[in-house]
């Protein structure tokens, strides 16, 4: 993890021009993309630009390409396919889509696998975007012919694993489909949990479910939507919170609830947030925790971790199948401490949004998440997951 964004690592080029780079996460944009030379900006990354005219199977995707088409853009004379990606708010990041050998695997010894032929964006002009001096490029985790997981299922490429590094790959498999499990950092701040694809994907039999929606990807930017319908605080459903404050309007295609763990944190429609925050603070009274104002936060009260922490609430949302059942958030995930003026706060880190629900990734921390595209189904159980990391 990098800051607050999860990352992957994984090497592009082939031979001696082989590289090892950091990736930030990503689930919503639709192409995996990196910062290549010529680059202006040039931003500092942890390891060299990369260079596609020194990579031996660096090929580019012509203007004619079937893959050439919106929101792509043909280039008939330079015989290139371009692209404009907006990200991360303001972010831009402008270049042309080419081909070449990734591999999958740390990089330093442990054996890796090497995919020939994936399809990525060479980002010749980046702005707006704050990469640590870190990160080299996004990889594509979305439903789009383009994303990793698209790519790696028709390529025959299964169990690339997840944070710092991609570990190892166990076998093929062709089923459209990746699971993670995010270590909580505080806790083990050196473990690199695992993002598996295809076969290397753990048994999921004893997971809840629900059902992902737009299954076709023009009908959610290939987002990864689930039908959210409710919110209890601390096992108490809040009667105000209703399925109509989470439904996408179809025309505009704003609002719904989807899952990306590219966004650091949790945030809520204004409606559906106004009385979650309510509630918790509600909560928060009954345990003789009373607001404090503190700037930059809606939600705080005054005192350390260790003596607040045991009063605060976790969250459940509930999905539509079966809101008996839901995705429980605890309260270690839902607070984090704050120092104002000399002294200790702790502060509900969950952000109101205008229009949609975004479940981001701080809060699936310690919860199996496992993404059937064949199924259009999310499975999800509650995990140590420092027990499936290095």
């Amino acid at each position: 993890m990098v800051g607050p964004t999860y990352s992957v690592r994984v090497g592009v080029g082939s031979g001696d021009t082989q590289h090892f780079y950091r990736l930030a996460v990503d689930m919503v944009g639709n192409l995996t993309w990196m910062q290549c030379l010529p680059s202006n900006p040039k931003l500092k990354q942890d390891a060299p630009i990369f260079d596609p005219k020194t990579s031996h199977r660096y090929k580019n995707v012509g203007h004619d390409d079937p893959l050439c088409k919106a929101p792509f853009t043909p280039r008939p004379t330079e015989h290139r396919c371009g692209f404009n990606i907006r990200f991360r708010a303001e972010a831009m990041a402008t270049g042309y889509l080419g081909k070449d050998e990734f591999a999958f695997g740390a990089g330093s010894g442990s054996r890796t696998t090497n995919v020939d032929g994936l399809v990525f964006g060479c980002a010749h002009r980046i702005n707006g975007w704050n990469n640590k001096d870190v990160l080299a490029g996004i990889p594509s985790l979305n439903r789009r012919p383009t994303s990793f997981v698209r790519q790696l299922s028709t390529h025959g490429g299964g169990g690339a694993r997840f944070s710092y590094c991609l570990l190892s790959v166990h076998g093929g498999g062709t089923t459209p489909r990746f699971s993670y499990c995010l270590v909580d950092h505080k806790k083990y701040p050196n473990k690199h949990g695992f993002l598996r694809f295809g076969a290397d994907v753990p048994d999921h039999s004893h997971a809840q479910s629900t059902a992902l929606l737009y299954g076709e990807p023009d009908g959610g930017f290939g987002m990864y939507y689930v039908r959210l319908v409710g919110v209890s605080v601390a096992g108490r459903k809040l009667t105000g919170i209703t399925p109509k404050m989470f439904q996408r309007d179809r025309r505009s295609r704003l609002g719904g609830c989807y899952v990306d763990v590219g966004n650091p944190t949790t945030r809520f429609a204004e409606a559906p947030y106004d009385i979650l925050e309510a509630g918790v603070a509600a909560h928060m009274a009954s345990h003789g925790l009373h607001r404090t104002p503190v700037p930059g936060h809606r939600l705080c009260v005054r005192g350390t971790s260790p003596e607040v922490m045991p009063k605060l609430p976790s969250i459940t949302l509930h999905f539509a199948e079966d809101e008996a059942a839901g995705l429980e958030i605890k309260s270690r995930l839902l607070f984090a401490t704050v120092k104002h003026a000399g002294a200790d706060y702790v502060c509900f880190i969950v952000q109101r949004a205008p229009v949609t629900t975004v479940i981001g990734g701080h809060q699936q921390v310690d919860t199996r998440f496992t993404f059937d595209l064949e199924e259009n189904r999310l499975f999800f159980a509650p995990e140590d997951c420092h027990g499936d990391a290095s």
